[in-house]
């Protein structure tokens, strides 16, 4: 069977996480272990990986300050040990048997000299575990790898990736990322191969504590929060990311990704810059809804 770290950061998780971690215990045809980063809970958390971790020895955490899951879940990486796959796992949602071994098969198929990513689909749920909807409801994916650069489309819990990304991965940890799962995409898709699977494979669990709840219900309040984070003039996700990773990978990209990366670091320079970036097709997101917004970010300068 093929080894499998399973990479937990876990905050104040108490409510969910005892769920979580004997989901991952179930997984079938696959050795799993699981490594766990505190990032400073300060309810039963410790307590409850303090009793996992003595009644399984295949469960090892420690405990850090808090410094959000970005940070969190990018120091995991660079510290685990070194395994033929890893996947990320967070505190609250429940997976089927199988979401491993699914993951694994599919990568055991592909190339792993290059990185390689693995995501899939997802159930989502309530708080109760009640079954709410299917995350997509047609593939999840990008003809080109350049659109990664512009459109994170990866839910990191459903990410399972290969020891060659964690070698990109932990080769320098960026100052800034806007999540782990955003770099891990990027990554994949620009240097190696990423595999999406339309079957969900795991139980999403959505509640009043996540840190980001796309599928929460939509009313007027998830709105407002989204307009506020659309017009945050601190945020600019994209155009910080492109340029830790420009940081990070620019003596690795060839021609074309180097001309790509630049178009979205330079976007700022003069409206012709701003013209390149919004005509060039490589750099559009996957829907039309998604790219117009995009384009109104970069008009804006908040990309």
């Amino acid at each position: 069977m093929e080894k499998v770290l399973v990479l937990v950061s876990t905050y104040n998780g108490e409510k969910y996480i005892n769920e979580q971690l004997d989901s991952v215990l179930a997984q079938y045809g696959v050795a799993v272990s699981v490594l766990i980063r505190d990032d400073g809970s300060t309810d039963k958390t410790i307590e409850i990986l303090k009793s996992y971790s003595a009644r399984y020895d295949n469960i090892e955490y420690f405990q850090g300050e808090n410094i959000k899951p970005a940070k969190s879940f990018l120091q995991l990486i660079s510290l685990a040990k070194d395994y033929p796959y890893y996947a990320l796992c967070d505190q609250d949602d429940v997976w089927e048997k199988d979401k491993l071994l699914c993951a694994v098969n599919k990568l055991q198929k592909m190339n792993n000299e290059f990185p390689l990513l693995y995501y899939s689909n997802l159930k989502v749920v309530d708080e109760n575990l009640e079954f709410i909807r299917f995350a997509h409801d047609k593939p999840h994916v990008q003809k080109n790898k350049y659109s990664s650069l512009v459109e994170p489309i990866m839910t990191g819990c459903t990410g399972v990736f290969n020891f060659a990304a964690k070698r990109y991965i932990e080769r320098k940890i960026p100052e800034y990322c806007s999540m782990h799962d955003t770099w891990i995409y990027m990554i994949c898709k620009i240097f190696g191969e990423v595999y999406y699977d339309f079957i969900p494979h795991m139980l999403y669990r959505q509640h009043g504590n996540n840190v980001i709840g796309a599928y929460k219900t939509r009313d007027l309040s998830l709105y407002i929060e989204r307009l506020r984070r659309l017009l945050d003039r601190d945020l600019q996700p994209r155009y910080k990311n492109a340029i830790s990773f420009y940081e990070c990978f620019s003596d690795l990209m060839d021609e074309t990704t180097l001309n790509k990366v630049n178009k979205i670091i330079n976007y700022k320079d003069n409206v012709l810059s701003m013209f390149r970036l919004l005509c060039d097709r490589d750099l559009c997101a996957s829907s039309f809804s998604r790219d117009l917004r995009n384009k109104f970010l970069i008009i804006a300068k908040l990309l």
